[in-house]
């Protein structure tokens, strides 16, 4: 079950990544409008309903890999498109608060050299 969140989460990364790294301007904006409209809400929306599922959790009702990968990768996301990704999903957001306040990753997060797109 984590490999298929982790996927999951990787198919969204792909297609973001897709956009985001194209340099034709005119296939750039068509990419856009698929992303916003149709990608992003329906993995946004999955993961929503997964963690809504699941305790709070990707798997299982616990903390997993998956649940870090993640929130590290949608702090990245959120940078690369400049749009909250996991906004209007109050499961998601309690998710990453709750994954924030885990004392290794709190320290990790507030003690670390990290790139202008930090959480």
């Amino acid at each position: 079950m984590i490999d298929i969140a982790v996927d999951n989460i990787n198919y969204l990364r792909q297609a973001l990544s897709l956009h985001a790294f194209d340099p034709n301007e005119k296939s750039k904006a068509e990419k856009y409008v698929t992303l916003i409209n149709e990608t992003i809400p329906l993995y946004m929306n999955k993961f929503e309903n997964t963690v809504g599922e699941n305790d709070g959790y990707f798997v299982n009702g616990k903390l997993s890999w998956a649940d870090i990968y993640f929130l590290a990768y949608l702090d990245f996301l959120n940078f690369m498109e400049k749009v909250d990704l996991s906004e209007s999903r109050p499961r998601l957001e309690a998710h990453k608060r709750k994954i924030l306040e885990i004392p290794q990753i709190k320290s990790w997060v507030t003690q670390a050299k990290r790139p202008a797109y930090s959480m």
